[in-house]
């Protein structure tokens, strides 16, 4: 069986361009939910930042893979750990 993929695709680091589309989709969606005052207001738009902040490392080495530039030595020895995330309640 042969591998069909376009070789062009970009997934050398894990993070396909799709992956981050869908990370910043989720980031709008509680964007959205930070609109309305609720008392989980501030919780909601800390969890959207946070993952807007993670969104953008990956953007940053995914760029860094294609361009072919060398990845950071801390980004080398440290491994990257998401934090828990607590879901909004309905």
């Amino acid at each position: 069986m042969s591998d069909t993929r376009d070789v062009d695709t970009v997934d050398l680091s894990g993070f396909a361009p799709a992956e981050l589309r869908r990370r910043l989709r989720h980031a709008c969606v509680l964007l959205g939910a930070a609109e309305v005052p609720t008392e989980q207001r501030e919780q909601i738009l800390r969890r959207a930042r946070g993952h807007l902040g993670g969104t953008l490392r990956k953007l940053d080495r995914l760029i860094a893979e294609v361009g072919g530039a060398p990845v950071p030595m801390d980004e080398q020895l440290t491994e990257r750990h998401e934090p828990a995330r607590n879901e909004p309640s309905p």
